[in-house]
């Protein structure tokens, strides 16, 4: 039993941990990948990840996954509680995209040879198989071809992100004002989309330096802050201090020294002219 290897496979692109699991394997280690899907099209990958994640619910994944985006929800040694009595004691969930982009599929077949790559072949099934549910929905008539893509390592390439157009990318100048964080809500999926970094600790302020808009109400709760945490793998308290900006230097190539600085705001402000943070 893996109980104590705590490191995240190499397709993971951020982490947000239920408390909607199991502890352990007590039957042993998983043998099965169970495909879902998350329903309706049209739904936010950041959606079903805080659905998944919420206080006392009945239903968790070890993964959401989407084209480019892949969110680890439980450890894969314990039971996310996805498949019922017949599926969770030795399932690895993955709730996919329902509309099965090509980008779609070549994330979740880098998904699946991840895990192979530490657990073993596990095999593939579909959720229907252990509950009466549609579910995975189209994913479950392309099993086999998403086995034979994870296996080759042919997945169809992801598209392209699309270049911003001139007249609504964000200037890059060094200031992180009301266009740049609406730029910034919206790349990491928040339904709020006011240009405000809210409910911050004056304390940090002085790490602050390029932040234009943002407001020290001192409660913790920005939604921005919380979804870049999760995204940059530190504590989602909401207040964005020195660890979190270092968290967020480290992932835009500049130095980590958690003070929100010039080159910060522009490599920022760079990276959200692609539409992504």
């Amino acid at each position: 039993m893996k109980g104590t290897l705590m490191a995240l496979n190499a397709a993971v692109t951020d982490s947000k941990w239920s408390p909607n699991f199991s502890a352990g394997r007590p039957a042993g280690n998983p043998d099965k990948i169970v495909i879902h899907h998350w329903g309706a099209d049209g739904q936010n990958h950041q959606t079903v990840v805080d659905f998944l994640c919420r206080t006392n619910g009945t239903s968790s994944a070890h993964y959401v996954a989407s084209g480019g985006r892949v969110t680890q929800l439980v450890h894969d040694y314990d039971r996310a509680w996805h498949a019922g009595s017949l599926g969770n004691p030795h399932g690895i969930g993955i709730e996919c995209r329902p509309e099965m982009s090509d980008a779609d599929f070549a994330t979740v077949a880098g998904l699946i040879r991840a895990i192979r790559a530490e657990w073993g072949d596990l095999p593939l099934h579909g959720h229907r198989e252990y509950m009466n549910t549609a579910c995975p929905g189209r994913w479950f008539d392309q099993l086999g071809r998403l086995d034979a893509a994870a296996r080759s390592g042919a997945a169809p390439a992801p598209a392209p992100a699309a270049a911003p157009a001139a007249a609504t990318g964000l200037a890059v100048d060094g200031w992180i004002g009301p266009d740049s964080v609406r730029a910034w809500q919206a790349a990491v999926g928040s339904p709020y989309r006011d240009g405000v970094i809210s409910g911050q600790a004056a304390a940090s302020k002085p790490h602050h330096a390029r932040l234009a808009s943002i407001s020290y109400a001192g409660t913790g709760q920005s939604d921005l802050v919380k979804r870049v945490q999760g995204i940059v793998g530190v504590a989602q308290d909401g207040f964005l201090g020195p660890q979190t900006i270092a968290a967020i230097q480290r992932r835009l190539g500049v130095t980590a020294d958690g003070w929100f600085g010039p080159d910060t705001a522009t490599a920022l402000q760079r990276r959200l002219n692609t539409g992504a943070f």
